[in-house]
């Protein structure tokens, strides 16, 4: 769960991962989305996530585990 307007730009340098909007409305990669879409964000690809409004969402990382996030 986050807040409107929260964001935390960052990259995965060893996984893809799949975001699904569970409720409110994102923005990534200059696409607005609502609940019950998803996005997949590649290895490398930049993840800007922003919160247009309260927003909750369920990322899944592939492969899973390890900590390959890199804050921008």
């Amino acid at each position: 769960e986050y807040p409107a307007n929260f964001t935390e730009p960052h990259f995965h340098t060893a996984c893809d991962e799949i975001v699904l909007v569970v409720e409110g409305t994102i923005t990534v990669g200059g696409k607005t989305l609502s609940q019950g879409e998803i996005v997949l964000i590649e290895k490398g690809e930049i993840n800007d996530i922003f919160g247009v409004t309260d927003y909750k969402v369920v990322g899944v990382k592939i492969p899973a585990g390890g900590s390959d996030k890199i804050l921008l």
